[in-house]
């Protein structure tokens, strides 16, 4: 009997690890803005720092593994909703994107191999963001962003242990595969004159990247319980190439019709630290407080350096990012061991400046209100979440020198939804419900 559960043990573990491989194919993030991981994260208005009871836990906190008993698979997927408004003074009409319905999944497998202090995981997920597309022609002889598409995989391995009653720490070993394809309108003439625009693909990617997390949990009484964790910042340098289609009369003036060189691109994620507190009043309901931090002042700008320099010398694409708060509050109400709701609100800083605010997905300051549920039986658990932000209108009267490239003066608005699903099953759970146990 224990040799048969062994073996069975294996092929599930097997079958689950490829299943989260093939994941992240579809992982698509672009813009700027990065709501959370995780349909119970969502629904808490991702105060998940403490909580930390799911396997999104290797992206929130990893201390949270120990949380976590017997073998367990899940798997998610965040669908974004992004509307963008834009109108280009004085010149033009309202001009919307046509976002689909991405889908962002996320899977990981943990298992704790019958050990009483440890659980180990393996997870692959792309950290979510909105995706920004217009049609073409929509928008005239305006300079800036058409689509921008940027794929980020996290495959990490994550281990979790409680050497005491009140104290867990957890950490992750990650490798970040980076890639990102954005198609830009370059007007030469002053916005008016769309037929003589330049288009523009900017291609480049970074793969194997290694990085680390690290958490901890403190639960000094049985209501009160502490945590955060620490992501580093990395460097990543993207190689690829741009490529610009040249209309008359300019193909006839430098001898081509398509120009393309090869680049490599630097690019700094920043530092990022969670930390927040719990409460417990009653065995069935909890209430937590967070606070993120993300040091983006690192992101001061791209430069682009380019192999042959036949017709564009390097340059630098500014961001000049800065740092940002994010401040989070959530709720859960256990009704029953198969049903549980949630809420949740915050509040998260815009990063970008008005000077390199962009088509690609505007940044402005956001407030964020959530629900959700999950309803579980048999080992088997579903996850629902719905939150809608209300984002902050940017009038965008100036860009810096040389963003040309993501010029964004004009007006915006946005409106923005999201909703993620997830599903666990924990294997343990479902043998003993159909042993008879």
């Amino acid at each position: 009997m224990r040799r048969g559960r062994s073996a069975w043990h294996c092929i599930i573990l097997l079958g689950a690890l490829a299943a989260i491989l093939a994941l992240p194919a579809a992982s698509l993030a672009s813009g700027f803005y990065q709501p959370d991981i995780g349909a119970k994260a969502v629904g808490r208005g991702a105060a998940m720092a403490v909580r930390a009871d799911d396997l999104t836990c290797i992206w929130h906190n990893p201390a949270g593994l120990t949380k976590i008993k017997g073998t367990n698979l899940y798997v998610s997927s965040k669908f974004d909703m992004y509307k963008i408004w834009y109108q280009r003074e004085p010149y033009g009409e309202f001009v919307t994107n046509r976002n689909p319905l991405d889908p962002i999944p996320f899977g990981a497998l943990s298992t704790d191999f019958h050990l009483k202090h440890w659980t180990f995981a393996f997870g692959a997920y792309g950290p979510p963001g909105v995706t920004a597309r217009y049609p073409e022609e929509s928008l005239g002889g305006v300079s800036g962003t058409v689509e921008t598409t940027t794929v980020a995989i996290y495959y990490t391995l994550a281990a979790g242990w409680q050497p005491l009653s009140w104290l867990r720490l957890g950490a992750c070993g990650q490798l970040v595969s980076f890639g990102k394809n954005d198609h830009y309108s370059v007007s030469l003439l002053g916005d008016k004159l769309p037929a003589y625009n330049v288009i523009a693909n900017f291609v480049a990617k970074d793969d194997w990247n290694p990085g680390y997390m690290a958490g901890i949990l403190i639960q000094p009484l049985p209501w009160l319980e502490f945590g955060g964790s620490y992501l580093p910042d990395y460097n990543l340098v993207l190689s690829g190439f741009i490529e610009a289609e040249l209309p008359e009369p300019y193909a006839s003036f430098v001898g081509m019709d398509v120009y393309k060189d090869d680049i490599s691109v630097e690019i700094t994620f920043p530092q990022q630290v969670r930390f927040g507190v719990r409460f417990i009043p009653l065995p069935k309901w909890d209430l937590e407080f967070d606070a993120v931090w993300i040091e983006w002042s690192k992101v001061e700008g791209y430069p682009v350096d380019l192999d042959k320099e036949e017709l564009l010398a390097d340059f630098f694409m500014p961001c000049y990012w800065k740092d940002t708060w994010s401040l989070r509050t959530g709720t859960q109400y256990d009704y029953s061991k198969n049903f549980s709701m949630r809420c949740g609100y915050f509040f998260d800083q815009g990063a970008v400046p008005e000077e390199t605010t962009g088509l690609g997905g505007p940044d402005t300051d956001k407030h964020g209100a959530c629900g959700g549920f999950t309803i579980n039986y048999w080992g088997f658990s579903l996850d629902f979440a719905y939150a809608h932000l209300f984002m902050a209108e940017r009038e965008v009267a100036k860009v810096l020198p040389g963003n040309s490239l993501g010029d964004g003066r004009g007006y915006y608005k946005n409106a923005y939804d999201y909703m993620e699903i997830g599903f666990n099953i924990n294997f343990e759970d479902v043998y003993h419900v159909f042993h008879g146990k």
